[in-house]
């Protein structure tokens, strides 16, 4: 088990289910988009939660995996203790891994019942791929699309629409700030293997994003649903002396 959770970089994971978080809580926070995400009980609240947080980090890890397939001859001289290049995870198995986590992703988006949320998830897979098949070996193109990946993730968790972003622009604001973040740890780990003092800024502007994340639901009056991410922020940094973030 310990190689898979090696393979998904289970530290960065949890960071994605507080993307998703955020971005749901954002738009309760809002009296006049609660309907965005339904006019519904604690119960259905949590229910359509309980699928979307998850539907994030299925999205992030079959990325991650995705990322690691991609890259398998090149980790072989450069991280050969990764789980592929090992030989601890066969490619063939990998793969059909990342593409077993992705369709669940969808698929649980699907199951909350809101049509915008299995577009954003279709939008965000097809980011993550083509963030691997082309844009990464851009250092213009691989941090953008890298950052409008987390952007989404938070879009996904508020049920974008484009007429809640024509009448509410100013909800743009967390995917737009989040975007921005990434983009700046990103074009960092660009220098991250010729920089020690890079990787490290890589590693906790990565684990990172779940304080943000908390900051924003924070912002909006939701102090009480901010723990969450603080706690996912926290379980992230502790778990990240195990397994690797980069």
């Amino acid at each position: 088990m310990r190689k898979y959770l090696e393979l998904i970089r289970l530290p960065n994971v949890l960071t994605a289910a507080c993307d998703v978080w955020a971005g749901y809580f954002i738009i309760l926070a809002i009296p006049d988009l609660r309907g965005a995400v339904g006019d519904m009980t604690v119960a259905n609240h949590a229910l359509r939660l309980i699928l979307l947080a998850p539907a994030g980090c299925l999205f992030y890890a079959a990325g991650v995996i995705f990322n690691d397939v991609v890259d398998f001859k090149h980790d072989k001289t450069t991280r050969p203790e990764r789980p592929l290049p090992s030989g601890r995870i066969s490619l063939n198995v990998a793969f059909a891994l990342g593409v077993l986590l992705a369709v669940a992703g969808l698929s649980l988006c699907m199951m909350t019942g809101s049509p915008s949320r299995p577009i954003t998830g279709f939008v965000l897979l097809a980011c993550i791929v083509a963030y691997n098949v082309i844009a990464k070996h851009s250092p213009v193109a691989g941090p953008v699309v890298m950052a409008l990946c987390r952007a989404l993730n938070i879009a996904l968790g508020m049920g974008l629409t484009f007429a809640i972003i024509g009448n509410y622009p100013l909800v743009m604001l967390a995917p737009a700030i989040m975007f921005a973040y990434v983009l700046g740890v990103s074009l960092v780990s660009l220098a991250e293997k010729s920089s020690g003092v890079a990787e490290v800024l890589v590693k906790w502007g990565v684990l990172g994003v779940a304080f943000l994340d908390a900051v924003f639901v924070m912002a909006y009056g939701q102090t009480l649903a901010s723990l969450f991410c603080l706690a996912m922020f926290v379980a992230a940094v502790a778990l990240s002396r195990k397994f690797a973030v980069t």
